[in-house]
């Protein structure tokens, strides 16, 4: 029996969202491409057992893995993988049924070594209520200033559900690294592949479905007491994660990049777990920081939700405990209105 040409690590890393993996794994599995061509890769770091017996009666390969990071997980998944090209599911996202033979139409062209495609937008109970931006297919192979400020503009640079990438690339990157990367891999990738030199693909066409719930890994929507707590926790991880994305492209173009990431990690970080009284040494920002940020021209391509945050974050970092309080109830009570909103479409 010949190799697959396409494992889907899918990392499972939060037992609450357990309900959405068969889910995932049933899109990974209803695919338009030949079965004998891909393979399934769960990595989770819980056992269950029904779970477990459903996942093997499928014939996916099942990892249960320690690994606290989400970049330790997809090292495991990758140690496995027999796939040349490496595409991503997150436990909560689904994908079109049309998605893997696209990722394996895209990369019979072996220039490329980079796929993210655009996204459909649903809600906890699958229903599409939204779609990207993206119009038109986007191709990219060396440092361009402004089709960098696009993709960020585009919001592309995020969801690794969208993201396939030539597993050669993704094997050269140093374990460790991999292991100290507990979020951020989204926007790793595509600068990886750009620093590589090969082509990557920004495709409009929608092929998977991103999830939008109130128990993301980023925030809990569940009381403001969860929500402050996750988002310290969070913003932490995502802090030290940017930093060391930071040090791997130092004094190249996309340093600049990065940047903006950090520092609006660091402010949340900051101001969050403020709250509840926890410091960590990431989350240092001053007014250097504070302006670079809002003279950076990717600023300009948020969302306006998106500034309310920004500006009330990067105020009440400076200021007394009741301000970060009151940032952080608006940022709250904004989101849950949103979501709100989103569950009724």
């Amino acid at each position: 029996m010949s190799k697959p040409y396409i494992s889907i690590i899918i990392p499972s890393h939060n037992r609450n969202r357990k309900r959405y993996l068969l889910e995932a794994v049933k899109s990974a599995l209803n695919q338009d491409l030949f079965h004998d061509l891909y393979e399934i890769i769960v990595v989770k770091y819980y056992n269950e057992k029904d779970l477990d017996k459903q996942l093997e009666e499928w014939g996916v390969k099942n990892i249960f893995s320690q690994e606290e990071s989400l970049g330790g997980k997809i090292f495991e998944g990758l140690q496995i993988a027999e796939g040349e090209i490496i595409s991503f599911l997150e436990d909560d996202d689904m994908f079109c049924s049309n998605k893997l033979q696209t990722v394996y139409n895209v990369f019979q062209d072996n220039d490329i070594i980079f796929l993210r495609d655009r996204c459909f937008i649903i809600n906890s109970y699958g229903k599409v209520i939204g779609v990207e931006r993206l119009s038109k297919r986007l191709e990219l192979s060396t440092f361009n200033r402004n089709q960098m400020r696009k993709l960020i503009s585009f919001n592309l640079m995020t969801n690794i559900s969208a993201m396939s990438i030539r597993g050669s690339l993704l094997r050269s990157v140093n374990v460790e690294f991999l292991r100290r990367l507990w979020f951020t891999l989204d926007v790793l990738f595509p600068l990886l592949s750009l620093k590589q030199g090969g082509k990557l693909i920004f495709d409009c066409k929608p092929l998977t479905l991103y999830r939008i719930h109130n128990d993301h890994s980023s925030f809990d929507l569940h009381s403001f007491e969860k929500y402050v707590k996750r988002r310290c926790l969070t913003a932490n991880k995502f802090s030290k994660s940017y930093k060391n994305i930071l040090e791997l492209f130092r004094d190249t173009p996309y340093e600049r990049l990065i940047k903006p990431y950090l520092i609006r990690s660091n402010m949340v970080c900051l101001v969050f777990c403020s709250l509840l009284n926890k410091e960590y040494a990431c989350t240092k920002v001053n007014i250097q920081d504070l302006f670079f940020l809002f003279v950076h021209p990717n600023i300009s391509y948020l969302r306006p939700l998106d500034l309310i945050f920004l500006y009330a974050l990067s105020l009440s970092s400076k200021m007394p405990r009741l301000i970060k309080l009151l940032a952080a109830k608006m940022e709250y009570n904004l989101l849950l209105i949103n979501y709100k909103l989103r569950s009724m479409i």
